[in-house]
């Protein structure tokens, strides 16, 4: 489990890793959020309302995504994975200022990466809390020198 603060690549390297153990065959990774409103009933099973056709409801046990999950991993012979994202994490992942640089070096994005890690690096030391800190993901783009305000404005400030 990965913890962090967000864009740090918890949820992206869940997916990576859970790619490489489905790897081949016929496994597959599937996701799911939890957030506040996510209930136990959405991810095991609950009392649903559906539609009848003669416009009345009846309420019906339903499975939730986990039950769901094992149903159609029971149906395959290879690994099958289920990253549950934003539940509690335990691997703790901190901004990477150097796969920023490298990331811009390689890909010759042309950005000013050393002044965008300076200005990151006291932003972060202003916030004082690593549960909060700003993350590197946001800023992983070749073409960032273009974006880089819609970014901070969209992504980043809300």
């Amino acid at each position: 489990m990965f913890y962090g603060p967000p864009g740090t690549g918890k949820t992206y390297l869940a997916q990576r890793l859970g790619r490489f153990l489905a790897g081949r065959g016929d496994g597959f990774i599937d996701l799911v959020q939890f957030h506040p409103a996510y209930a136990y009933e959405d991810f095991m099973q609950g009392i649903r309302p559906l539609s009848q056709p003669d416009g009345s409801l009846s309420y019906d046990t339903v499975p939730g995504r986990f039950l769901e999950f094992c149903a159609e991993a029971e149906r395959r012979q290879g690994i099958c994975v289920l990253i549950i994202d934003e539940i509690n994490r335990f691997i703790a992942l901190q901004p990477d200022y150097d796969l920023l640089r490298r990331y811009h070096e390689e890909e010759e994005t042309g950005s000013a990466v050393e002044e965008l890690i300076a200005m990151l690096t006291e932003l972060n030391a202003r916030i004082g809390d690593p549960h909060y800190a700003l993350g590197i993901t946001y800023f992983l783009r070749h073409d960032l020198a273009g974006q880089l305000a819609h970014i901070w404005r969209t992504e980043v400030e809300p």
